[in-house]
């Protein structure tokens, strides 16, 4: 999963990363403690705040501040699975799945002509099999198929290796995009939660039917909005993703030791006997031969 294989530029990068996700998460504690102090009463709610002294407001304050930090930091830890979940990875509930992805299919059989084919190259895979229940996990198996078909390399398995290598002007992009498909993700999550909340604290919190229909639609409005944009924000990640490996692979093998290949059937045989040797520690018979080292200079 190429999702999976990401490795941030720099420190600073990662404090940025933090700092980002602090807005949607304040925004989404602001949201439900409105929506409780509404259920429990604007007068009660002002009431309790008033009988509070100096110092329980400060460490009141400072509890809130440390819960908040300590969410966006476990945001961190939770982005991998939150990303495989909107890919459509999604365990046990094969019959979701299927029906998620029989829709992607259709999608997938549209596509004709030219159009067509741009919209395949970076939003599907090549393989019908290879269709992904959503579309944030097509645009990903569609980055993923690019190396295997053009080099015959698992992009996955090769990323990381190649991630370091790349121009520091190309990886703070690709961190960069990488950046706004987590707070995209994170933002529609919040805002589909949010939409929950409202229609179960309905009734406690007196919002009636018109403005509970109201708020709910509008956070899945929100809701499908964001997830788009963290598509749209994926498609454009993993174009770079396949530049970085049309730019870059040979310096790989280079940094790997491997004598570089003269034609392009070499080199996709290489690129498996690589990774054989790599993943496995060995060579099946039928690349054996392929791989070939740079004696080391005198």
């Amino acid at each position: 999963m190429m999702s999976a294989a990401i490795t941030r530029v720099s420190g600073w990068l990662a404090v940025r990363d933090i700092v980002s996700l602090l807005v949607p998460t304040l925004a989404f504690v602001v949201s439900v403690l409105a929506l409780v102090a509404r259920a429990a009463g604007w007068a009660e709610t002002r009431a309790w705040v008033r009988q509070l002294d100096g110092l329980q407001v400060t460490l009141l304050g400072l509890a809130g501040a440390a819960t908040l930090l300590v969410t966006v930091l476990l945001l961190q830890f939770w982005l991998l699975p939150l990303t495989r979940m909107y890919e459509g990875y999604w365990g046990s509930l094969r019959w979701a799945q299927a029906w998620a992805r029989r829709r992607q299919v259709r999608r997938w059989e549209l596509l004709s002509g030219e159009t067509g084919y741009r919209t395949m190259y970076s939003r599907f895979p090549l393989d019908r099999e290879d269709i992904m229940p959503t579309r944030l996990g097509n645009v990903f198996r569609a980055a993923e198929g690019y190396t295997q078909d053009r080099y015959g390399m698992d992009a996955v398995f090769f990323w990381p290796r190649l991630y370091p290598l790349l121009p520091e002007p190309l990886r703070v992009e690709l961190a960069g995009l990488r950046s706004v498909i987590d707070l995209t993700l994170v933002s529609a999550t919040f805002a589909g939660v949010l939409s929950v909340l409202v229609v179960a604290f309905a009734g406690a919190a007196d919002l009636g039917l018109a403005r509970t229909l109201l708020l709910a639609t509008a956070l899945l409005l929100l809701f499908r909005l964001l997830y788009l944009w963290s598509v749209s924000a994926a498609a454009r990640y993993c174009e770079l993703v396949r530049s970085a490996f049309d730019i870059s692979r040979r310096t790989l093998l280079a940094a790997c030791g491997v004598r570089l290949p003269a034609t392009l059937e070499e080199e996709r045989q290489l690129w498996q006997a690589l990774g054989q040797l790599l993943y496995r520690g060995g060579v099946g018979e039928d690349l054996e031969g392929v791989l070939w080292f740079k004696a080391d200079p005198l």
